[in-house]
């Protein structure tokens, strides 16, 4: 957050929202259950095994929507940044 208006790293605390909040868009763009693995795992921080209990799947699921997930996740900031809207 933003919090502070001091100028002491503002501009870098300013980017680094700007990116946290650019990246949870993305996710909110991936399709399920990818979109809600991710969500849960690396947004909320749960473990797999909680976010498989959350979500009712097993955490060899997770573990698979995870990876797949992440997979087309960097896809979409690649072609993003490329200017490439997918």
């Amino acid at each position: 957050s933003l919090s502070s208006l001091s100028d002491d790293g503002f501009v870098e605390r300013l980017c680094n929202e700007a990116e946290y909040n650019f990246v949870l868009e993305a996710i909110n763009a991936l399709k399920e259950p990818y979109r809600s693995a991710l969500r849960y795992h690396f947004v909320l921080e749960l473990s797999i095994e909680e976010t498989a209990n959350c979500l009712e799947r097993t955490p060899s699921a997770v573990k698979k929507q995870l990876v797949r997930g992440k997979e087309k996740l960097l896809l979409m900031l690649k072609n993003s940044k490329n200017g490439v809207k997918k």
